[in-house]
């Protein structure tokens, strides 16, 4: 009986073992899913690091590759801007899942994604950078080298992630045409778009009404402009008729006292003092562009007066200081009240010296038919098939001027593209960035499954996931437009360079279109063809899995994030 009772309770216990280490392996995997997920939020809060160096405006619609950036989470996975890269597609549809989750995901577009065997070091320092000169694998994630960070970065293979659940429409970080808001200094002189803007809305037949003092603009501007400026600092008589020139566009354009240093623009009412709801129509409210740009004219010319160049040969007298004074005071608050007040009235600059985020309007496409367009895509009509929604505001802008960017470095400048604007508006009703919703909208998981994917013979050989055409920075005509790579897959720093898999690709070209972009052998390399080395041990690994056999993943933890639809950051 004494054996018998012992012999229960061996086997019991033997029985329990199994269970125990895989109740203590998942608990690993929860901790691990979990740091990784905490990881992810936090640079997913402030993605807007990952979007520096890229062309923000184009000529027509369906050209700008920047109304492409990430807000939503798997797309910032996709451009490996988190330490995730994308699980071959060959892979992850041998991978079974409750529910056939998985299965389901990649039906409707989705991606399974695995932890990048080189993490970031800070930010968006990308690993990568060093892994011809340091052997770094997985032991880097856990801090460490040793038994202990090899048993963590075991686990940490395993791993694979995934973002379910629909997402939102996104805004749009800028307008496809023009990327609004504009900046510049408070007080500074008229920029070239800023006088092209002025002629072109000069007109009589302007929709929102002509603008005043041409005139007066044009002869400011031939005075004193970003170009002459410098020639003109030191000159007493240039700068004293740039003074005269200003105070005739002031006069001519807004609303001024006499003073002893000569005509003063009146400063904007004190907004405790008017009773809302504030009239659109009152200009003391919603100042017009050309009020703003005119007084901000005056208030550079006047401090060119009193600056340091002329203070030896010809010292600005007290009088002219104070006029400076109360010049730069009106130009600051008619510039801040500007900028605070429409975020949809385009005509002038908001100061560079007050960056806010309500200077941003919020747009958005428009993918539904109306009366206006029953057709809502738009149809690029420069020949190259490039195809856009239209796009929808708050309100429809005013005032807006053309694009004044380039297409790449040392590029001409974007074709005159006033045309592309007023044709790019959808149906208003339509927008619904400013909407009630309930919180539940809003919510997505990432799910993290344990699977052991690197036991395939081709885990390394297989083909890297396809590329979305949005991460190659090349526009419709095939300029590169920016600053990043051609063509630049999450896997490309551990791609191997040809079919004997025994080296990387060359380090990419950045700043000029690399040489061979048409050739086959090009596109093999830079696309995964020849597979990747997936762990990061800078050698080619085969798996004793055969790839027709099937694996089955555990789910490791469910997380609940917020969608966004407005790109922002949470600091800078």
């Amino acid at each position: 009986m004494s054996l018998l009772i012992l012999a229960v309770a061996i086997t019991g216990t033997a029985l329990a073992y199994p269970v125990a280490i895989r109740t203590q392996q998942l608990s690993r995997y929860q901790i691990m899913a979990g740091a990784k997920v905490l990881e992810l939020l936090d640079s997913f809060a402030q993605a807007g690091h990952g979007v520096a160096s890229q062309q923000t405006e184009a000529e027509w619609l369906g050209q700008s590759t920047f109304t492409a950036s990430p807000v939503d989470l798997e797309r910032s996975m996709v451009k490996s801007l988190f330490d995730m890269l994308p699980l071959p597609s060959g892979i992850a549809r041998r991978i079974d899942s409750d529910g056939d989750e998985i299965a389901r995901l990649l039906d409707d577009g989705g991606c399974l994604f695995y932890p990048s065997p080189n993490p970031h070091q800070l930010g968006s320092e990308a690993r990568y950078a060093n892994i011809t000169e340091r052997g770094d694998s997985f032991t880097d994630w856990s801090g460490g080298t040793g038994e202990g960070a090899d048993e963590a970065a075991s686990h940490v293979a395993n791993l694979v992630f995934a973002v379910v659940g629909c997402a939102q429409q996104n805004a749009l970080p800028y307008h496809p045409c023009l990327a609004w808001p504009y900046y510049d200094w408070t007080p500074a002189p008229l920029q070239a778009w800023e006088i092209a803007s002025w002629r072109a809305h000069a007109a009589a037949n302007d929709p929102d009404g002509p603008w005043p003092g041409l005139v007066e603009a044009e002869a400011v501007h031939a005075l004193v402009n970003p170009d002459t400026v410098q020639a003109v600092v030191g000159d007493l008589a240039q700068v004293a008729a740039y003074v005269r020139a200003a105070q005739a566009l002031v006069a001519a354009t807004c609303a001024t006292v006499a003073t002893p240093g000569g005509p003063q623009p009146l400063p904007p009412a004190d907004l405790r003092t008017l009773t809302p709801p504030w009239p659109a129509a009152d200009p003391d409210v919603y100042p017009p562009p050309w009020r703003v740009l005119a007084t901000r004219v005056l208030a550079h010319a006047a401090t060119m007066r009193t600056n340091g160049v002329l203070a030896a040969s010809a010292p600005a007298s007290a009088q002219e200081i104070a006029y400076a004074a109360a010049t730069h005071d009106a130009a600051l608050g008619w510039a801040t009240r500007y900028a605070a007040m429409d975020p949809y009235d385009w005509g002038a600059a908001r100061p560079l010296n007050r960056q806010i985020g309500w200077d941003f309007p919020l747009l958005q496409f428009d993918c539904f038919a109306s009366p206006g367009h029953p057709d809502p895509i738009y149809r690029v009509p420069d020949g190259t098939g490039d195809v856009s929604w239209r796009v929808v505001a708050g309100r429809r802008p005013r005032w807006y001027p053309e694009a004044r960017g380039v297409y790449a470095t040392g590029a001409a400048p974007i074709p005159p593209n006033r045309r592309a604007i007023d044709e790019s508006w959808g149906e208003a009703s339509h927008f619904n960035l400013a909407s009630r919703f309930a919180a539940e909208e809003r919510a997505r998981q990432i799910v993290c499954w344990a699977v052991d994917w690197r036991a395939y013979e081709d885990c390394e050989s297989a083909p890297a996931a396809p590329l979305d055409a949005r991460l190659c920075h090349i526009d419709s005509r095939g300029n590169q437009v920016t600053l990043a790579p051609v063509v630049a897959h999450p896997e490309h720093h551990l791609f191997w360079a040809d079919a004997a898999r025994a080296s990387f690709p060359a380090p990419y070209v950045f700043g000029a279109v690399e040489s061979g972009i048409e050739t086959v052998a090009y596109k093999q390399l830079r696309l995964g063809w020849w597979g990747a080395d997936r762990d990061g041990d800078k050698s080619f690994d085969q798996g004793p899995l055969p790839a027709t056999a099937r694996l089955r993943a555990a789910t490791v933890a469910r997380f609940v994030f917020y969608d966004r639809r407005v790109p922002h950051a949470l600091r800078n």
